[in-house]
C-alpha cells in the first residue's frame, strides 16, 4: 500500500476549502483516508495551513507527497 499526502476538496462552488489527508494511492481524491493532517484555505482573506508537524511524521514513514 502506497500512502500519499493529498488534498481533499470541501466547501462550496467558487469557495474551495481543502483538507490535507494521508490516503492510499488507489482511493479517490475525496474518498477514504487514513488520517486528516491539516487544512488549507486558498482564498486570500484566510490563508491557513495547519498541522505540519504531523505531515513530517508521515514523510518519515516514506509517504509520497502529491
Amino acid at each position: 500500500m502506497v500512502v500519499r499526502i493529498r488534498l481533499a476538496r470541501f466547501g462550496c462552488r467558487n469557495r474551495p476549502f481543502y483538507r490535507v489527508t494521508a490516503a492510499d494511492s488507489r482511493s479517490p481524491r475525496d474518498g477514504k483516508h487514513l488520517e486528516v493532517l491539516g487544512y488549507y484555505n486558498p482564498l486570500p482573506e484566510g490563508l491557513c495551513v495547519g498541522a505540519l508537524v504531523v505531515t513530517e511524521e508521515w514523510m518519515m514513514r516514506k509517504c509520497v507527497l502529491l
